[in-house]
C-alpha cells in the first residue's frame, strides 16, 4: 500500500467516524452522546484503520502484528464504554453493583489512569505516524 492509499483511507477513516458521531449526537442529544456515541463513532473507524495499518506496516519494515496493539485496546475500551452504560441503564437505578464496582476500580486504578492513557496515545500515535513513513528502517 503507497503513502497516499494510507492517508485516504485515514482521512476514510476520519470521515466514517465524524459522520457517526454527528448523526448519533444529533439523533439522541449530548446526554446519551456521552454514554456511548465516542465509542460507537471510534468503532465505527476502527476496521478501516485496523485495515490500514495491517496493509502498510510491512511496506515500512515493521511487523503487521503491531496492529494489534492498536486494535485489541480500542476495542476493548469501546465495548467496556458501550457495555457498562447499557448493563447500567438495563438494571436500573435500585441495583447498585455496577455503581459500586465503577467506584472501586476509580478508587483503585484511578491514579494510574492519566500515565496509562498518556502511553496507550503514545503507542498508537508512533505506530499511525511510522506507518506513514515511507522510508524502511533497515
Amino acid at each position: 500500500m503507497t503513502r497516499s492509499d494510507y492517508a485516504r483511507r485515514l482521512g476514510l477513516a476520519v470521515a466514517i467516524s465524524v459522520a457517526v458521531a454527528a448523526v448519533l449526537y444529533l439523533m439522541n442529544g449530548p446526554q446519551w452522546f456521552s454514554f456511548y456515541g465516542g465509542a460507537a463513532a471510534l468503532l465505527a473507524a476502527l476496521p478501516i484503520l485496523a485495515a490500514a495499518l495491517w496493509q502498510r506496516l510491512p511496506d515500512v519494515g515493521k511487523s503487521r502484528w503491531w496492529t494489534l496493539a492498536f486494535a485489541l485496546p480500542m476495542l476493548a475500551l469501546a465495548l467496556i464504554q458501550i457495555l457498562y452504560w447499557s448493563m447500567f441503564f438495563k438494571t436500573g437505578g435500585s441495583n447498585p453493583t455496577l455503581g459500586i464496582v465503577r467506584g472501586v476500580f476509580w478508587e483503585n486504578a484511578g491514579p494510574y489512569l492519566p500515565v496509562a492513557g498518556a502511553a496507550l496515545l503514545a503507542l498508537w500515535a508512533w505506530l499511525f505516524w511510522s506507518a506513514s513513513n515511507d522510508r524502511n528502517p533497515g
